[in-house]
Protein backbone atom coordinates (compact mmCIF):
# COMPACT_ATOMS: atom_id res chain seq x y z
CA UNK A 1 0.00 0.00 0.00
CA UNK A 2 1.26 3.09 -0.52
CA UNK A 3 2.06 5.10 2.28
CA UNK A 4 -0.65 7.41 3.67
CA UNK A 5 0.50 10.86 3.86
CA UNK A 6 -0.15 12.62 6.90
CA UNK A 7 -0.41 16.53 6.73
CA UNK A 8 1.13 18.44 9.37
CA UNK A 9 -2.02 19.90 10.21
CA UNK A 10 -5.86 19.58 9.77
CA UNK A 11 -6.45 20.33 6.48
CA UNK A 12 -9.14 23.07 6.54
CA UNK A 13 -10.57 22.74 3.17
CA UNK A 14 -10.81 19.02 2.81
CA UNK A 15 -12.14 19.07 6.63
CA UNK A 16 -14.22 22.09 5.37
CA UNK A 17 -15.80 19.70 2.54
CA UNK A 18 -16.02 16.35 4.32
CA UNK A 19 -18.17 18.07 7.15
CA UNK A 20 -20.45 19.26 4.51
CA UNK A 21 -21.12 15.60 3.40
CA UNK A 22 -21.02 14.62 7.17
CA UNK A 23 -23.51 17.48 7.94
CA UNK A 24 -26.18 17.16 5.27
CA UNK A 25 -24.52 19.46 2.61
CA UNK A 26 -23.22 18.37 -0.13
CA UNK A 27 -20.97 20.83 -2.12
CA UNK A 28 -21.89 21.71 -5.76
CA UNK A 29 -18.93 21.08 -7.73
CA UNK A 30 -18.86 22.06 -11.75
CA UNK A 31 -19.69 18.45 -13.55
CA UNK A 32 -22.63 17.72 -11.26
CA UNK A 33 -26.16 18.13 -10.76
CA UNK A 34 -28.00 19.99 -8.34
CA UNK A 35 -27.04 17.00 -5.06
CA UNK A 36 -23.49 17.84 -6.15
CA UNK A 37 -22.57 14.26 -7.44
CA UNK A 38 -21.56 13.63 -10.82
CA UNK A 39 -24.20 12.71 -13.11
CA UNK A 40 -22.31 9.38 -14.27
CA UNK A 41 -24.77 6.21 -12.96
CA UNK A 42 -27.72 8.47 -13.10
CA UNK A 43 -30.74 6.50 -14.27
CA UNK A 44 -34.08 7.57 -15.55
CA UNK A 45 -36.89 7.36 -13.00
CA UNK A 46 -39.08 4.97 -14.66
CA UNK A 47 -36.24 2.49 -15.66
CA UNK A 48 -34.45 0.16 -13.70
CA UNK A 49 -30.18 0.48 -14.00
CA UNK A 50 -29.76 -1.61 -11.49
CA UNK A 51 -27.11 -3.88 -13.64
CA UNK A 52 -25.45 -0.81 -14.92
CA UNK A 53 -24.91 0.94 -11.23
CA UNK A 54 -23.68 -2.21 -10.05
CA UNK A 55 -20.61 -2.11 -12.20
CA UNK A 56 -20.18 1.56 -11.84
CA UNK A 57 -21.10 2.42 -8.55
CA UNK A 58 -24.41 4.33 -9.36
CA UNK A 59 -27.91 4.56 -8.24
CA UNK A 60 -30.73 3.55 -9.17
CA UNK A 61 -34.24 5.38 -8.97
CA UNK A 62 -36.69 3.12 -9.93
CA UNK A 63 -35.49 0.78 -7.27
CA UNK A 64 -34.28 3.14 -5.17
CA UNK A 65 -30.75 1.78 -4.30
CA UNK A 66 -27.42 2.88 -4.88
CA UNK A 67 -24.24 0.55 -5.31
CA UNK A 68 -20.44 0.70 -4.51
CA UNK A 69 -18.23 -2.06 -5.31
CA UNK A 70 -21.65 -3.67 -6.04
CA UNK A 71 -22.96 -3.67 -2.20
CA UNK A 72 -26.45 -2.41 -2.25
CA UNK A 73 -27.09 1.01 -0.09
CA UNK A 74 -30.52 1.85 0.57
CA UNK A 75 -29.45 5.47 1.96
CA UNK A 76 -29.29 7.78 -1.11
CA UNK A 77 -27.34 9.75 1.79
CA UNK A 78 -25.03 7.66 2.59
CA UNK A 79 -23.94 6.58 -1.42
CA UNK A 80 -23.81 10.57 -1.94
CA UNK A 81 -21.31 10.76 0.96
CA UNK A 82 -19.19 7.41 -0.56
CA UNK A 83 -18.74 9.61 -3.64
CA UNK A 84 -17.79 6.61 -5.31
CA UNK A 85 -17.04 8.68 -8.56
CA UNK A 86 -14.75 11.46 -7.02
CA UNK A 87 -14.70 15.08 -7.37
CA UNK A 88 -12.30 17.53 -9.58
CA UNK A 89 -10.88 19.91 -6.90
CA UNK A 90 -9.02 23.03 -7.51
CA UNK A 91 -5.61 20.77 -6.06
CA UNK A 92 -3.42 23.56 -5.93
CA UNK A 93 -5.40 24.80 -3.38
CA UNK A 94 -4.42 21.90 -1.30
CA UNK A 95 -1.32 22.70 -0.30
CA UNK A 96 -0.92 20.92 2.74
CA UNK A 97 -1.91 17.56 0.41
CA UNK A 98 0.71 18.03 -2.36
CA UNK A 99 2.49 15.04 -1.31
CA UNK A 100 -0.75 12.80 -1.16
CA UNK A 101 -2.15 14.52 -4.60
CA UNK A 102 1.41 13.75 -6.49
CA UNK A 103 1.69 10.05 -5.08
CA UNK A 104 -2.28 9.58 -5.64
CA UNK A 105 -1.94 8.85 -1.99
CA UNK A 106 -4.85 9.16 0.78
CA UNK A 107 -4.15 11.98 3.62
CA UNK A 108 -5.20 10.43 7.06
CA UNK A 109 -5.55 13.65 8.25
CA UNK A 110 -8.04 15.64 6.05
CA UNK A 111 -9.72 12.14 4.98
CA UNK A 112 -9.17 12.79 1.72
CA UNK A 113 -7.33 10.08 -1.01
CA UNK A 114 -6.53 11.58 -4.40
CA UNK A 115 -6.03 9.24 -7.72
CA UNK A 116 -5.68 10.68 -11.41
CA UNK A 117 -6.24 14.63 -10.27
CA UNK A 118 -9.78 13.48 -8.87
CA UNK A 119 -10.47 13.96 -4.92
CA UNK A 120 -12.22 10.78 -3.37
CA UNK A 121 -14.20 11.45 0.57
CA UNK A 122 -13.57 8.11 1.95
CA UNK A 123 -10.54 4.76 1.98
CA UNK A 124 -13.03 3.09 0.72
CA UNK A 125 -13.85 4.81 -2.62
CA UNK A 126 -9.42 5.72 -3.28
CA UNK A 127 -9.12 2.12 -2.96
CA UNK A 128 -11.54 1.06 -5.53
CA UNK A 129 -10.91 4.03 -8.12
CA UNK A 130 -7.05 2.89 -7.68
CA UNK A 131 -7.94 -0.63 -7.82
CA UNK A 132 -7.58 -2.87 -11.54
CA UNK A 133 -11.10 -4.37 -12.67
CA UNK A 134 -10.76 -7.84 -14.30
CA UNK A 135 -13.86 -9.99 -15.32
CA UNK A 136 -13.89 -13.28 -14.17
CA UNK A 137 -13.62 -14.49 -17.74
CA UNK A 138 -9.99 -13.01 -18.08
CA UNK A 139 -8.87 -14.59 -15.41
CA UNK A 140 -6.77 -17.86 -15.72
CA UNK A 141 -5.44 -18.71 -12.23
CA UNK A 142 -7.52 -21.12 -10.88
CA UNK A 143 -7.13 -19.35 -7.71
CA UNK A 144 -8.60 -15.79 -8.56
CA UNK A 145 -11.06 -17.21 -10.07
CA UNK A 146 -12.48 -18.44 -7.06
CA UNK A 147 -11.35 -15.23 -5.33
CA UNK A 148 -13.63 -13.51 -7.33
CA UNK A 149 -16.57 -14.87 -6.41
CA UNK A 150 -15.96 -13.22 -2.95
CA UNK A 151 -12.51 -12.48 -1.78
CA UNK A 152 -9.03 -13.30 -1.28
CA UNK A 153 -5.69 -12.86 -1.77
CA UNK A 154 -3.26 -15.08 -4.11
CA UNK A 155 0.29 -15.70 -3.41
CA UNK A 156 0.85 -16.62 -6.97
CA UNK A 157 -0.17 -14.29 -8.65
CA UNK A 158 0.54 -11.51 -6.04
CA UNK A 159 -2.51 -9.76 -6.01
CA UNK A 160 -6.07 -9.80 -3.68
CA UNK A 161 -9.24 -9.80 -5.22
CA UNK A 162 -12.69 -8.61 -4.29
CA UNK A 163 -14.92 -9.35 -6.97
CA UNK A 164 -13.24 -7.99 -10.24
CA UNK A 165 -11.33 -5.10 -8.07
CA UNK A 166 -7.74 -6.41 -7.83
CA UNK A 167 -5.26 -4.60 -5.97
CA UNK A 168 -1.42 -5.52 -5.97
CA UNK A 169 -0.36 -4.77 -2.65
CA UNK A 170 -1.47 -7.10 0.17
CA UNK A 171 -2.06 -4.00 2.45
CA UNK A 172 -4.29 -2.30 0.12
CA UNK A 173 -6.18 -5.80 -0.30
CA UNK A 174 -6.39 -6.01 3.48
CA UNK A 175 -8.05 -2.47 3.82
CA UNK A 176 -10.33 -2.74 1.22
CA UNK A 177 -11.98 -5.80 2.62
CA UNK A 178 -11.93 -3.97 5.79
CA UNK A 179 -13.55 -1.19 4.57
CA UNK A 180 -16.41 -3.20 3.13
CA UNK A 181 -16.83 -4.29 6.79
CA UNK A 182 -17.21 -0.85 7.89
CA UNK A 183 -19.74 -0.46 4.76
CA UNK A 184 -21.90 -3.44 5.96
CA UNK A 185 -22.02 -1.43 9.42
CA UNK A 186 -22.53 2.44 7.81
CA UNK A 187 -25.65 0.49 5.69
CA UNK A 188 -27.19 -1.05 9.01
CA UNK A 189 -26.57 1.98 11.12
CA UNK A 190 -28.15 4.04 8.04
CA UNK A 191 -31.91 2.46 8.68
CA UNK A 192 -31.79 4.23 12.69
CA UNK A 193 -29.54 6.74 11.92
CA UNK A 194 -27.99 8.18 8.09
CA UNK A 195 -25.72 11.10 9.87
CA UNK A 196 -24.03 8.03 12.04
CA UNK A 197 -23.68 5.69 8.62
CA UNK A 198 -21.94 8.66 7.33
CA UNK A 199 -19.54 9.20 9.97
CA UNK A 200 -19.09 5.40 9.79
CA UNK A 201 -17.07 5.60 6.17
CA UNK A 202 -15.09 8.64 6.68
CA UNK A 203 -14.13 8.47 10.84
CA UNK A 204 -16.08 11.60 11.88
CA UNK A 205 -18.56 12.63 14.79
CA UNK A 206 -22.03 12.30 14.01
CA UNK A 207 -23.82 15.56 14.85
CA UNK A 208 -27.11 14.46 15.97
CA UNK A 209 -25.98 11.84 18.05
CA UNK A 210 -22.54 13.01 19.00
CA UNK A 211 -20.87 9.48 18.27
CA UNK A 212 -17.72 10.06 16.87
CA UNK A 213 -16.43 6.74 14.84
CA UNK A 214 -13.26 5.31 13.91
CA UNK A 215 -12.09 2.34 11.90
CA UNK A 216 -16.46 1.56 11.73
CA UNK A 217 -16.89 1.69 15.62
CA UNK A 218 -17.82 3.87 18.14
CA UNK A 219 -15.06 5.52 20.27
CA UNK A 220 -15.45 6.85 24.40
CA UNK A 221 -16.80 9.97 24.69
CA UNK A 222 -14.25 12.10 25.99
CA UNK A 223 -15.24 13.92 29.08
CA UNK A 224 -16.42 17.43 27.08
CA UNK A 225 -18.49 15.51 24.58
CA UNK A 226 -20.17 13.43 27.47
CA UNK A 227 -21.42 16.67 29.06
CA UNK A 228 -22.76 18.05 25.69
CA UNK A 229 -20.18 21.05 24.88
Amino acid sequence: MRRAVRCPWVLALGLALSMQFVLGGVPQLAGSDETGHETTGRSPKDACVCADAKRDHGWCDACGVGYVAGVPIRSRYLWEVLDAHGHSLNLERLTHCTEAVRSNGYCEDSKIGFVDGKAYFSRLTWLLARAERKELESLDCPVCRKNYEHSGWCERCGSGRVGPYTLYEREDYDALVQDLQILAAANEAAEHCEQCAAAIVTDTQCPVCRIRYKDGKPEPATPRESVGL
